[in-house]
């Protein structure tokens, strides 16, 4: 696409750099533009195409100044090519520049979604060994009162007997017998 644009500039600027020499050095009146290409293309076919070489180098003056014109329109268009050489090498740099950056800040991000997932594995582990934690029996050692009253809370926030046994290490009998003890008439509180 960028090649193609700049055929085209080469040749519009070629086109005008003509029509600004032909008509500097024409006699008579001066053609518009598009009569100035229409008689070109009617002359470029052989039709009336009409060549006064010693008139040509009588309106330009010298013989040389038609070389030395090609001359300066070939130096301009050099130029023109090693600019656009130029521009194309440093766009052809920011792309590559702009390449790296991105893959570095790639590889920076997925180093930071390694760490993420370290972390969430971390937590899972310190989460799974507290669980461990909470579930091996809490009261080994400890006197009878406590395990009793650790029996009450747990049946009081309703968590089924077979639990409280394997969460307190107690016998599901000890359960049971807490929880009767618990729903006999004696027990509960009288209204005030």
């Amino acid at each position: 696409m960028l090649t193609l644009i700049i055929i085209y500039v080469v040749i519009i600027a070629a086109v005008v750099g003509l029509y600004v020499v032909s008509q500097r050095f024409r006699q008579g009146p001066r053609q518009g533009v598009w009569q100035w290409l229409k008689s070109g293309f009617v002359a470029g076919t052989g039709v009336t195409a009409r060549v006064d070489r010693q008139a040509t180098s009588t309106q330009l003056g010298h013989p040389n100044q038609a070389a030395e014109v090609i001359a300066v329109l070939e130096d301009i268009y050099e130029e023109f090519l090693s600019e656009t050489a130029k521009l194309r090498k440093e766009f052809q740099s920011h792309i590559a520049s702009l390449e790296s950056t991105w893959e570095q800040q790639l590889d920076d991000l997925a180093k930071q979604v390694g760490q993420l997932q370290k972390k969430l594995e971390l937590q899972t582990r310190r989460s799974d060994a507290d669980e461990d934690v909470r579930r091996q029996p809490r009261f080994r050692g400890e006197t009878s009162s406590d395990i009793y009253f650790s029996i009450l809370d747990e049946l009081h926030a309703g968590t089924p007997p077979v639990q409280i046994a394997s969460r307190l290490g107690v016998s599901l009998d000890e359960v049971v017998r807490v929880r009767k003890m618990m729903e006999s008439p004696g027990l509960e509180e009288e209204p005030h």
